[in-house]
């Protein structure tokens, strides 16, 4: 189990926005905070009950006025060891990353897909993605020796738990893939709704203020003018549904993430991870 820390460290905005739209670092007195619950410990259970893993869990709700609708968004400390995230950056440093067009903003994608519903064959159904699977397939076989356990014994279990409800215990990945961000790439991404999957994990996979400035962001859908950053740090999780209005904003530094995309059955990753949630939601 990693050493407990307060979950402040998610919470504390060093960042916020003023007239020029662009995020500036704020007075410690000034800054503005995301209210999570208390910090509960949390212990998954997987496929391994020889090392279940432990850490500490925070949660908060981020309102939407105009629709009367609560989006939530669970934290969890160091899902991912930071040894782990420093091996996956290591294994994708010196790799190509996509090039195309972002479906939400148009600009470039810069991300490395690992896997769709599991596999490497079925990466090639992604439109736009470049056919690399050969010369892939090494580093993708490395970096899925590092995830898969990751994905088995704590991402999976902990999704399931978190939305019985909606997944009834059949929540998979359907999309597992490595974005970066920097000033000769792409440093945002515009607020946006993860209408593909029923949840979405993103790992942090180094520290913001000590690799980089701003990161994930999240809003209430009310106004762009106020956004709320995590201050995640190497191996934090953020957890969410299709609810959550999030983007990124990286004003200096590199940020790596991963990502998945879950759906609540085998049947809907078949069926490119399209999720009915925020239509039944949000759209309503």
């Amino acid at each position: 189990m990693p050493p407990s820390r307060l979950i402040q460290a998610f919470t504390l905005l060093l960042l916020t926005t003023h007239g020029s739209g662009l995020p500036v670092r704020c007075p410690q007195d000034q800054r503005e905070i995301l209210v999570l619950g208390q910090n509960t410990s949390y212990t998954v259970r997987g496929r391994s009950r020889e090392n279940p893993w432990s850490g500490d869990h925070a949660r908060a709700s981020i309102e939407w006025p105009k629709i009367n609708h609560t989006a939530n968004v669970h934290v969890m400390a160091e899902l991912v060891t930071p040894s782990e995230a420093k091996d996956i950056i290591t294994l994708l440093e010196d790799e190509e990353f996509d090039v195309d067009k972002d479906t939400v903003d148009k600009m470039t994608t810069f991300e490395f897909y690992l896997q769709k519903n599991g596999n490497f064959d079925d990466l090639a159904s992604i439109p736009g993605k470049p056919a690399l699977a050969d010369e892939r397939l090494h580093v993708r076989q490395q970096l899925t020796s590092i995830t898969t356990p990751i994905i088995e014994e704590r991402i999976v279990p902990i999704v399931n738990d978190l939305y019985s409800d909606h997944c009834q215990g059949n929540c998979r990945p359907c999309f597992s893939f490595v974005r970066r961000y920097d000033s000769e790439h792409r440093t945002t991404h515009q607020s946006h709704l993860d209408i593909q999957a029923l949840v979405t994990v993103v790992v942090s996979l180094n520290s913001f203020g000590v690799d980089f400035d701003g990161g994930l962001f999240v809003s209430s859908g009310n106004s762009h003018d106020t956004i709320n950053y995590l201050g995640l740090q190497s191996g934090d999780a953020v957890i969410h549904q299709a609810d959550l209005l999030h983007g990124v904003r990286v004003p200096s530094g590199q940020r790596w993430s991963w990502i998945l995309w879950l759906a609540e059955s085998a049947k809907q990753a078949d069926l490119s991870c399209i999720s009915s949630f925020v239509f039944s939601t949000v759209l309503t």
